[in-house]
């Protein structure tokens, strides 16, 4: 799967913490890719004390940076949980009616 932390713009984005469950605990301000993963460790540590043990540094909204090239297939996650699919991908999907899945639109990506 790919690795896209290092093309986001963390300033622009928009981070929140989860329980181990996912359910959303509080927005996280994050502004480059060390304080984004140096958080993430904190806070799936225990280390803040406002989060339990297991929790998690999730994107809200990523934005990314100008001119990065974005795959067709793709993950923001760490566990790779919710997959990513390109416009174009998308397309080619649903022209071959290819079926037994399900495509919804997101706004969680922006592209510039």
């Amino acid at each position: 799967m790919n690795d896209l932390k290092n093309r986001i713009d963390y300033e622009m984005s928009s981070f929140y913490v989860t329980d181990i469950l996912g359910k959303p605990l509080s927005d996280f301000e994050i502004n480059d890719i060390l304080e984004y993963e140096r958080m993430d460790k904190k806070i799936h540590s225990g280390e803040i004390a406002e989060f339990e043990e297991y929790s998690y540094l999730s994107i809200k909204s990523a934005f990314f940076k100008n001119n990065s090239q974005i795959p067709d297939f793709f993950t923001l996650d760490p566990c790779g949980i919710t997959l990513f699919i390109s416009k174009r991908l998308r397309d080619d999907i649903v022209n071959s009616n290819i079926s037994g899945s399900e495509i919804r639109p997101t706004n969680k990506i922006i592209t510039t």
